[in-house]
C-alpha cells in the first residue's frame, strides 16, 4: 500500500493525519498513535516490530500484509502487531481498523482469536497442574492488560513506573507460560483468571 495510495483512500476521513517515516523516526514523534506497517520491508516483520517495541513500548503498530490467511494475521499479532489488514483493505475497513487499535483494541478476526484461545489454552502452567498464584498488583495489571491497556495506561492509575509494569507482565507470562502479551490475555480469558471486565 504506497504513501499515495494511502493518502487517496482516507482522503474523506478528517481525524486521521497520515506521516511517511522510517522505522527509527517513529518512536521520536510523541503523537504517533498508531502505525502502518507494511509486511514487505528488508528486515523481518518480527526484527521491525521487535525494534519499535524497543523505541516506544506503548506502541500500536497494524501490519499492511499481502497474505489474507488467519495464520498470517496470527503470526503479527504474535510478534507484538495490534491488527492486521491486507493490501486490499477497503477505506471504511482501515479506518475501522486504525480508530479501533487507536482505541486499545485489537483489529483481527473472530477466526484468529480462536486461535489465540486454541493455542493458548495448550500452554504448560509454571507450576505443572497447580493453578498459578498472583498477587493483588499482579492482578490488577493483568486485569487492566486484558482490558486492551498500555504499560503507560497501566502506569497511571496504578501509580506506578511503565518499567514496573513491564516487570509485573514478564512475571505473569513466566507463572502462566505464555510467550507474549496477546498469548497472556488469552490464556486469562480461557482460564477465568480475572473477574469480569
Amino acid at each position: 500500500m504506497q504513501l499515495v495510495g494511502l493518502r487517496s483512500l482516507l482522503a474523506s476521513t478528517n481525524n486521521i493525519a497520515i506521516m511517511h517515516l522510517p522505522p527509527s523516526a517513529c518512536g521520536t514523534l510523541e503523537d504517533i498513535d498508531v502505525i502502518l506497517l507494511c509486511d514487505h520491508f528488508n528486515s523481518p516483520l518480527s526484527a521491525v516490530l521487535s525494534r519499535l517495541k524497543q523505541i516506544r513500548a506503548d506502541i500500536r503498530v497494524i501490519v499492511v500484509g499481502s497474505d489474507s490467511s488467519d495464520e498470517a494475521a496470527y503470526r503479527a499479532v504474535a510478534m507484538g502487531a495490534k491488527g492486521y489488514v491486507t493490501g486490499a483493505t477497503a477505506a471504511l475497513t482501515l479506518t475501522r481498523a486504525i480508530e479501533q487499535v487507536y482505541g486499545g483494541m485489537l483489529w483481527v478476526s473472530r477466526r484468529v482469536l480462536s486461535l489465540f484461545i486454541d493455542r493458548s489454552s495448550s500452554f504448560p502452567m509454571s507450576h505443572g497442574t497447580r493453578p498459578a498464584v498472583f498477587t493483588n498488583r499482579e492482578r490488577q495489571v493483568l486485569e487492566m492488560l486484558v482490558a486492551g491497556k498500555s504499560n503507560r495506561e497501566i502506569a497511571g492509575p496504578l501509580g506506578i513506573e511503565e518499567r514496573t509494569v513491564k516487570a509485573h507482565i514478564g512475571k505473569l507470562m513466566r507463572k502462566v507460560g505464555a510467550r507474549n502479551r496477546i498469548c497472556l490475555s488469552m490464556h486469562a480469558i480461557n482460564h477465568s483468571l480475572i473477574s469480569a471486565l
